[in-house]
C-alpha cells in the first residue's frame, strides 16, 4: 500500500506529488509490541490462544473449571480470546489470565490427559513454569504504557496536533525505563540515544519490570539464576526491540508532523512562524503577500501569552472548538486576526491521526450486515451505516422526525399492499 516502489502510495503520487502520507500510528503501536513480545523465550501469546480454545466450544470443560475457580477462590470471569489484529487485545487477554492463573493452574494439572502429549500438556507445563508468570507480570506492567498512548489516538476528534509530541513522549517513557537518565537527557534528538549500550543501561535491580515481578522475584529466592538473568536479558532485549522499531517505523522526522504541533496551544512556540508558513507550499494556494501575512499571523499566535488566546483546556475543549474561536478573533479595526492561519489550520486538522474511525466501520458494518440479513442491498447498508456514524446521541434517546415516521408507516403499508396482492 505504502512501499516506496510500485505501491498505491507511489502511483497517487505520480497525479498528485504533494499527497501526505502518515501511516496509523495505533497500528504501528501495535506493530511495536508484536515485535517485542516475539523476542520473548518462551510463546506468551500461544498459551493465551491454547487456554482459550480448550474451553471455547465445549460446555463440559467450562462446567468442570467451574469447581477450580470455587475450589482456588477466584473470581469467575471470562476467558477472553487474543486476537493479533486487534490493537488493545493482548494487554486485557494477559491480565485476565493472570487473574486466573491459580484456577487454571489447577485445572490442567489435574486433567487426565495432562501427561499425553498435546495443547493440555503444554498448557499444564506452561502454567506451573515460573518463568513463564514472570513475563506474563512484566507484560501486565508495561503494555499498558503502549496501549495508553494507542487509546489516545483512537479518539473520533482530531488528535494531529498532538502526534508528535506525544511520539517522542511515549519513546521518552519507554527509554526512561531501562537507560540512564543522564544519558537521555545528554541528546537533545531523543531517536539518537544509544540505548542498545549495556553501558548506558540500568542495572538488574534498577531496571523497571514491575513491582510485582519484583516482589515474585524476592519472595523465591530458589528460583535458579539462570532463569533469573535469562529473564532480566529478555526484558532488556523486549525493551530495546519496542524503542528500535518504534524509531524505524514511527515518523518522528517528519516536518510537517513536527509542524502541526503549532495546532495545539500548549505547543505552539515549538514551532517557528517560518516552518508555519512554509506549509502553505504545500496545502494552500496563497501569493506571496498572502504568505507574507501569514508568516505574521503564525507569529502573532506563537508570541500571544497564553491569556490573550481563546480559553483552551484539553479535557473540556477540543482542537476543532479551539481553532473556532480563533477564527472570531479580530483587531480593533474589526478585521479578522487569524483569517489565513485559520485557513491553513482547517486544512490541518482535516489529516486524520489513525485509522481508527475506518476500523470501526468494518466493526459497525459486521454488525448490520449479519448472517440474517446477508440479503441487504448496499444502498440500505449504506445508509444505516450513515445514521451509525452521524447520530452522536444515544440510540434510546435518537427520537426520529414526524415526517420519518410518516415515511416508514407509509413504506410499511404500502409493502403490506403488494403482498396481499401478490398472494391473492
Amino acid at each position: 500500500m505504502i512501499g516506496k516502489n510500485n505501491s498505491v502510495l507511489t502511483r497517487v503520487r505520480e497525479k498528485s506529488p504533494n499527497v501526505f502520507n502518515v501511516g496509523c500510528v495505533c497500528h504501528l503501536a501495535n506493530i511495536c509490541a508484536q515485535k517485542a513480545v516475539k523476542t520473548l523465550p518462551l510463546p506468551v501469546d500461544d498459551l493465551l490462544i491454547d487456554v482459550f480454545f480448550h474451553f471455547y466450544h465445549s460446555s463440559k470443560r467450562k462446567e468442570e473449571y467451574n469447581s477450580f475457580l470455587d475450589f482456588t477462590d477466584t473470581e469467575p470471569m471470562k476467558l477472553l480470546k487474543h486476537c493479533g489484529t486487534r490493537w488493545l487485545s493482548l494487554e486485557r487477554c494477559v491480565r485476565r489470565l493472570l487473574q486466573q492463573w491459580p484456577a487454571l493452574k489447577s485445572y490442567f494439572q489435574s486433567h487426565a490427559e495432562s501427561e499425553k502429549p498435546g495443547r493440555i500438556m503444554r498448557c499444564a507445563e506452561f502454567l506451573v513454569n515460573d518463568e513463564m508468570w514472570l513475563y506474563y507480570a512484566f507484560l501486565d506492567f508495561i503494555l499498558p504504557v503502549l496501549n495508553d498512548f494507542n487509546v489516545m489516538f483512537q479518539a473520533g476528534e482530531s488528535m494531529v496536533g498532538f502526534l508528535h509530541t506525544e511520539m517522542v513522549r511515549l519513546l521518552r517513557k519507554l527509554m526512561a525505563r531501562f537507560v540512564s537518565t543522564k544519558v537521555i537527557t545528554s541528546q537533545q534528538d531523543i531517536t539518537k540515544v544509544d540505548f542498545q549500550s549495556t553501558e548506558n543501561q540500568h542495572d538488574n535491580e534498577r531496571i523497571a519490570i514491575g513491582w510485582t515481578a519484583r516482589e515474585f522475584l524476592s519472595d523465591h529466592e530458589e528460583l535458579s539464576p539462570v532463569v533469573v538473568n535469562r529473564f532480566y536479558s529478555s526484558v532488556r532485549q523486549f525493551y530495546c526491540t519496542t524503542v528500535s522499531t518504534m524509531i524505524a517505523k514511527f515518523p518522528f522526522k517528519d516536518k510537517v508532523l513536527q509542524t502541526i504541533a503549532y495546532l495545539n496551544p500548549d505547543t505552539r512556540q515549538n514551532v517557528s512562524p517560518e516552518d508555519v508558513a512554509s506549509l502553505s507550499d504545500r496545502f494552500l494556494s496563497l501569493s506571496p503577500d498572502q504568505k507574507s501575512q501569514l508568516e505574521d499571523q503564525a507569529s502573532d499566535y506563537i508570541l500571544s501569552p497564553k491569556s490573550d488566546l481563546p480559553p483552551y483546556d484539553k479535557e473540556n475543549t477540543t482542537m476543532n472548538q479551539f481553532w473556532q474561536s480563533m477564527a472570531q478573533r479580530k483587531i480593533p479595526s474589526g478585521q479578522p486576526q487569524f483569517d489565513l492561519l485559520f485557513q491553513l489550520s482547517k486544512v490541518m486538522l482535516t489529516i486524520p491521526h489513525s485509522n481508527a474511525d475506518t476500523e470501526r466501520t468494518f466493526s459497525m458494518l459486521k454488525k448490520i450486515q449479519t448472517d440474517s440479513r446477508d440479503n441487504l442491498e448496499s444502498k440500505t447498508i449504506h445508509s444505516l451505516l450513515s445514521i451509525k456514524i452521524n447520530n452522536y446521541t444515544d440510540c434510546y434517546l435518537y427520537k426520529p422526525e414526524p415526517s420519518l415516521v410518516r415515511a416508514a408507516k407509509s413504506a410499511c403499508t404500502s409493502n403490506q399492499s403488494q403482498c396481499s396482492t401478490t398472494s391473492a
